[in-house]
């Protein structure tokens, strides 16, 4: 969790491991000391701007509060970073990314966050203007309404080192197939960077649905072909 969160809450979690510590046998504090120095977690991604110590304090206080939080968040499409006034729902930590579900006061509706985005944060005093169901809630929805089935075929050969990563790619279960794996997978509509993930073992799988990711994949490889001209 040091690790995995900003520096503000990385120094509670910091403070709780020092009681817990102080509390434990010399042979058990020697135990943590020696693995404390042999395990690292280190994140794949930057989660949070320089300069942005307590994204996550902040956001833990809007929420418990139920007070508003004035953010400057920049999205993937815009060229520069848009202030808004929004409602913390919830936060949750996936695909190497932190993220907040909040109600946008902007786009008059509930939206999804990237922490690392967010290039200034601060707290309000005014209240919610809205009662929001709980996290849980929106993040079904919107896999409900913003994902599709994807089935693919693989082989044995290279299912086994693409089981860590497959996770990260909404994979739901597997069967055999004669001398091949069907892999069933839940993701995004868009797809790019599914298409992106596949085309890394591509030559050892086959999709069998949606037509939508053939096309993706087909349309990636034809630009790559192009740069290699």
């Amino acid at each position: 969790m040091l690790q995995l969160s900003d520096k503000a809450l990385g120094g509670y979690f910091q403070s709780a491991l020092y009681k817990i510590k102080s509390v434990l046998r010399w042979s058990e504090k020697d135990w943590v000391d020696t693995l404390d120095t042999q395990v690292l977690v280190k994140p794949v991604h930057s989660l949070f701007r320089d300069g942005i110590a307590n994204a996550l304090e902040l956001l833990m206080n809007g929420i418990v509060n139920r007070q508003q939080v004035n953010i400057s968040y920049q999205s993937v499409e815009a060229t520069e970073p848009v202030n808004r006034y929004i409602e913390p729902v919830g936060i949750y930590h996936e695909n190497n990314y932190w993220y907040m579900l909040a109600y946008c006061h902007l786009r008059k509706e509930h939206r999804k966050f990237r922490t690392d985005r967010i290039y200034t944060i601060n707290a309000t005093s005014v209240p919610f203007s809205l009662k929001h169901e709980e996290l849980a809630y929106y993040l079904k929805e919107e896999n409900d309404c913003r994902t599709a089935a994807i089935r693919l075929l693989v082989k044995p050969s290279v299912a086994k080192y693409i089981n860590r990563s497959r996770q990260s790619y909404g994979f739901i279960s597997e069967k055999n197939k004669g001398d091949e794996i069907e892999m069933t997978f839940r993701y995004y509509e868009d797809m790019e960077f599914f298409a992106r993930w596949y085309i890394m073992f591509g030559d050892h799988a086959r999709i069998l649905e949606p037509e939508s990711l053939k096309k993706k994949v087909r349309l990636l490889v034809g630009e790559l072909s192009q740069r290699l001209d």
